[in-house]
């Protein structure tokens, strides 16, 4: 049988490498984090390139500037929640850009206010004819865990999926990526394009500092809970 005064030592041993091994992995996550944004930022640095045939690794597309060539298809137009200039509530507009070579690649034009969600309320955003676009390269997205679902048939969106986003439309010769433009027309005020930027979140510095914390507070407890142990044993031998 364990005696009475090795409990404590049973449980807070594991717990203490526990979150140990919680801050040390907080600190390889922040190595990991530091290295993506330095070579996303290296990429968003570089001339844009001309939109290749076909992206075999999106990834290493992601945060590039690239030129295409093509026409909107208005009448596809999507419609994202987000917040605009100061919280401002809108849309970011996802309009279907079917390229010179017959693939369709998924365009965030930018952001509207809410009342200019009609597009027939804004025929001078409607831009026609063969144009060139330069935008940023960014991946498909998934749903995050609190965030709603999509609901393709009211044509309200919340995350940008590209497979989800090209089955609403019924696309099928489709580049499994984003492209968020840079801007489209000089001196328009909307749609609010260029945007885009290449901070990422990075937390992982504050969360290793957090678990090395509860870990030292762990430990000072269980000196303390150890001194006061032997203390009150010496009293009682005194007694005797």
């Amino acid at each position: 049988m364990i005696k009475p005064q090795f409990w404590p030592s049973l449980f807070t041993l594991p717990a203490l490498v526990l979150l140990c091994w919680l801050g040390f992995w907080q600190l390889d996550r922040l190595e990991w984090k530091l290295d993506k944004i330095a070579k996303l930022d290296q990429r968003f640095a570089l001339p844009a390139a001309e939109l290749p045939e076909t992206i075999e690794d999106a990834e290493l597309w992601e945060y590039r500037h690239v030129s295409a060539s093509g026409a909107f298809i208005h009448d596809k137009e999507m419609y994202f929640f987000g917040a605009g200039p100061h919280g401002k509530a809108g849309y970011e507009i996802f309009t279907p850009f079917k390229t010179g070579n017959g693939r369709i690649l998924i365009v965030n034009r930018g952001w509207i206010p809410e009342h200019l969600k009609d597009r027939n309320s804004r025929p001078e955003t409607l831009l026609q004819g063969p144009l060139t676009l330069v935008g940023v390269v960014r991946l498909s997205q998934n749903k995050q865990r609190f965030a709603p679902e999509n609901d393709a048939k009211a044509n309200v969106w919340y995350y940008a999926n590209v497979a989800m986003m090209a089955k609403s439309a019924s696309f099928h010769n489709i580049y499994e990526i984003l492209l968020y433009a840079d801007g489209e027309q000089a001196g328009a005020k909307y749609p609010l394009s260029g945007r885009t930027q290449t901070q990422l979140v990075n937390n992982h510095l504050a969360y290793a500092f957090t678990w090395f914390a509860f870990a030292f507070i762990l430990l000072v407890i269980y000196v303390i809970f150890h001194m006061r142990s032997a203390k009150t044993s010496g009293i009682k031998k005194d007694r005797l």
